[in-house]
Parts: structure tokens; sequence; C-alpha cells
């Protein structure tokens, strides 16, 4: 075969004419083209779209064409994402001139008895070495997978017994993600395993890797992801923009929610009612109190420019019930409201508790339970507290007219997931705003919305 030894730089948009050159990538292609026998381990992590994976690609394309005797492996979060991505970095290695002798979904092989395995997190690699680069990309799927304690023990186990075990020495490991969690496979391969953490954060602070020559507070990508629409994404989800554009995951603890926005008159029509419901077990004093939060929805405008996604609608909080009783004594709370003003009830319900639905929906109530599904409320809350955090969900500025406003709106804004004394009403809110969207399919997490309205 041909020798080739262009930069990685220059590769990229010499096979992929619709990229630019990714300088915005730079310490992370020089860590790539200096891991084939460099016996580097490394965690990489960089904002969501900021082409990571496409860089890989043509990496791996690269690789099997300069040094094909080389035996690589790619690990994502899924057996199918793993195949979506070898076969765009098989097209790449069409364009780029290299004749594969096997080229499935899950195995490339070259004629020089060089491979590249494609697989999960999780999968089986028996038989499988490594002596070129093993990549991990994403080995989280989503902040459900990031936030249970079981997922990332998986994760360890199977990167010490199955990936350690089948790379040579000389090999290099790169792992590479947009984070979720302090206790990641990243984090804790750079506390616990010597790895070399370079972290491309979305906006530059004084922490920069080398080959990072930016000033603080420019942005990584100006041209695709400029700064204006950066800061409106921290502004709208500070604990998410941490982790996912900067690299730096936070432990709870900080309020979720910031300052409200309030409205003055409600929308005469053109809206839809749900309600959000918590239901408490006892009436004792320290117990938690059953809620129902009643918010008015109004869906997005359609036309040019008009944003059809969650941060599109209009959210008003108009009610909200709290009482400190058990949830059967709540039932006629809850279908008076159905009857006053019919819409979807909504309840994230689990193990013991669906017990209680099934008596509320005995009296007529149209009570839909929400399997939580190992979420938590802090976790449920992440989309719910964007959009307030956007000025989307607005609550009533006259306290003396709805004396439950402030006593909801501290509650909500002191929420931190945290061993709260009260959280019934932010769930209650949840379950208000996901009946409002359900049915809906959005692109979430990853659109923050513009500016604060209301």
């Amino acid at each position: 075969m041909e020798a080739f030894t262009e930069s990685l730089m220059d590769f990229i948009p010499r096979v992929t004419p619709r990229y630019e050159r990714p300088l915005h990538m730079a310490p992370f292609i020089d860590a790539l083209e200096r891991a084939p026998g460099g016996n580097l381990r490394i965690c990489f992590s960089a904002p969501p779209q900021h082409v990571k994976t496409s860089v890989i690609q043509n990496f791996l394309a690269k690789l099997s064409r300069e040094r094909p005797e080389l035996r690589n492996a790619y690990a994502t979060y899924s057996a199918d994402r793993a195949q979506r991505v070898g076969r765009g970095a098989a097209a790449i290695a069409d364009s780029s001139g290299l004749d594969l002798a096997v080229k499935n979904l899950d195995l490339w092989r070259t004629r020089e008895g060089g491979q590249t395995l494609w697989t999960s997190v999780g999968g089986g690699m028996t038989g499988e070495a490594c002596d070129g680069v093993a990549v991990i990309d994403d080995p989280l799927k989503d902040r459900k997978e990031a936030e249970s304690p079981t997922v990332r023990e998986n994760h360890k186990d199977w990167f010490h017994s199955v990936l350690e075990t089948r790379v040579h020495p000389g090999a290099s490991i790169i792992v590479m993600m947009t984070r979720w969690h302090p206790d990641d496979l990243v984090g804790y391969l750079v506390k616990n395993c010597g790895f070399e953490y370079i972290n491309l954060k979305a906006i530059a602070d004084t922490h920069r890797p080398p080959g990072d020559n930016r000033q603080p507070g420019e942005a990584l990508w100006p041209s695709k992801r400029p700064l204006e629409m950066l800061l409106e994404r921290r502004a709208s989800n500070e604990w998410n923009f941490a982790a996912m554009y900067q690299g730096e995951p936070r432990p709870r603890g900080g309020s979720l929610f910031r300052e409200p926005t309030y409205w003055h008159e409600l929308p005469e029509s053109g809206f839809k009612v749900s309600f959000g419901v918590d239901l408490s077990y006892t009436e004792k004093t320290h117990a938690d109190f059953s809620v129902c939060v009643e918010v008015w929805a109004v869906p997005p405008q359609r036309g040019i420019g008009a944003d059809e996604g969650p941060n599109g609608w209009l959210f008003y909080v108009t009610d909200v019930q709290r009482k400190q009783v058990e949830a059967p004594s709540f039932a006629l709370t809850l279908r008076a409201k159905s009857s006053q003003r019919p819409g979807k009830f909504y309840w994230y319900a689990s193990g013991t508790e669906k017990g209680s639905a099934q008596f509320i929906k005995a009296k007529g109530i149209p009570l839909t339970v929400m399997d939580p599904k190992g979420r938590d409320k802090y976790t449920r809350a992440q989309q719910t507290s964007e959009l307030w955090n956007n000025g989307r969900i607005l609550v009533p500025s006259d306290s003396e007219a709805y004396p439950w406003a402030d006593v909801f709106t501290d509650e909500v804004t002191s929420f931190t997931g945290v061993k709260d004394l009260h959280d019934d009403q932010v769930d209650a809110l949840v379950a208000a705003i996901d009946a409002a969207l359900a049915g809906k399919t959005f692109e979430l997490p990853g659109r923050s919305g513009g500016g604060r309205w209301g």
C-alpha cells in the first residue's frame, strides 16, 4: 500500500470536502496522531455537536490505511450506534482509497492482517486483540444512565475485565465523551488510573490544555457554536452546562431553578390544560404533602422562524392544591379539578404507590401513572428547569390573589435534589409540564431556546 503521511487535520477536508479543517479540535488531533504505538492513556471531553465522533471516524479510516497491520477497537454505548459510526467511517475509508479485505458492520479486516472492531461498551471482545488504538466514544447514552450507579460500575468492570485485558503493550486507549456525572468513566479513569485529561471547554477559562490558545471567555467553535448561543444555554441550566459543555460535572446541591418569570394576565383561549400530581401516604405533620399543579400550556405559533420545540411553548401555572392528606382523601380535590376544567393528570409513581393510583382512577379521574424508570426527581426536573430558566414557565405576579404562589415559588427555586425538606411541588410541576408535552417529539437535551419571555 502506498505510504500516506499527511496530517489528520489535512486529511479530513480532503477526503470529506464538506468538512472544514477542525482547528478547534487541534489538541485532540495531536493526541490521536501520537496514539499508534504511543502507549497513551487519554480521556478527552468536548461539548455536544463539536464533531468529535467525526474526527474519530476519519482517524480510524486513516489509521487503517497508514498502519494496516494494527488491530484497533471502537466501542460506544450500543452496538447499533457502533455500527452507524462504522458505516460512516467505511464511507471515509472508501473515499481515501482504502481497499479492505473484510468490511462488515462490526468488523473491518485489512489485507495485511490488521482489523478494526466496532462494538458496544459492555459487549464482548473475546479473541479480539488490540495492538493499535482502542477508542471508547460516549459510553453513556443519556443522563438516566449517567445517574445510575449500577450502569457506571458496570462500565468500570467492563473496562478492566474486558477491554484492558485485550490491549497489548504499546497500544493506546482513548476515552472520549460528553460528560454527565463526576463519577462517569472519564472521572474514574482520571482520578484512579492515571489517565491524562484533555478537556476542550465550550467557553474557555484559565484552565486550558496545551494547544488550546484561546483567551478566557472565547467560544471553542465560534463559527458554528457562537458565544451568544453558548451563554443562552448556560443561563438555561448551569448544572447541565458545566457537565456537558465545560467537561466539569458538578455534584448535586446547587439550586436548579433560577428566579421566576411572572404572568399578569392569563390567556383567554388557545391553551391546553394539564395537571401534575404528587401524592402522600400519611397525614402525620412531618409527612410529605399531596399536591396538584395546574398548568395552562400555550403551543408555539407556527410559521417561519418559529420554535416548535419545548422552548416555543408558554406554560402558565394557574393553581396549586397542596394538602397534608393521604392519597384517597386527596381524590376529592382531584375530582373537583377534573370537573372544573378537564385535562391530563400525570403522576410519577412506582412500587406500592400504584395501588393509590388505582383508587384515584376508580373515582373517575383520568390519571396517567408514569414510570420514573430509575430517574429520581432531580433527573426528571432537568427539562422543566431549562424551560423555567428560559422564562417559558410563568407564575402569578399577584400573591394576594393567588396565596399559594409564594410557597410554590420558594420551594421550586430552593430545590437542590439533596435532602430537600419539601420537593412535592417540584415533582408535580414536572409531571404537569410532561403531560402538556406528551406525544411531542423533540431533540432533548440539546436545545436551550432563545431569550427570556413573559
